[in-house]
């Protein structure tokens, strides 16, 4: 975790997250991949399952999400 990596208390970290960047880390994290599944949709012919599912991989509950309804 990237609290742990700063070497500050999980809750700290949120709080000083959403001070600086005005959205929780889940949220931001969450925009970073729907960016990303969105640049591959503009940059590729890949099929919107896999772009979006590429995107979301690292996320376990988002991945579940997509390989239901694949």
């Amino acid at each position: 975790m990237i609290a742990d990596q700063c070497g500050v208390n999980k809750h700290y970290f949120c709080r000083l997250f959403q001070k600086s960047e005005h959205t929780s880390p889940l949220a931001y994290l969450r925009n970073r991949r729907v960016e990303a599944a969105l640049s591959l949709l503009r940059t590729t012919n890949c099929p919107c399952t896999r772009s979006g599912s590429s995107a979301a991989s690292t996320v376990p509950a988002i991945s579940a999400k997509y390989s239901e309804r694949t």
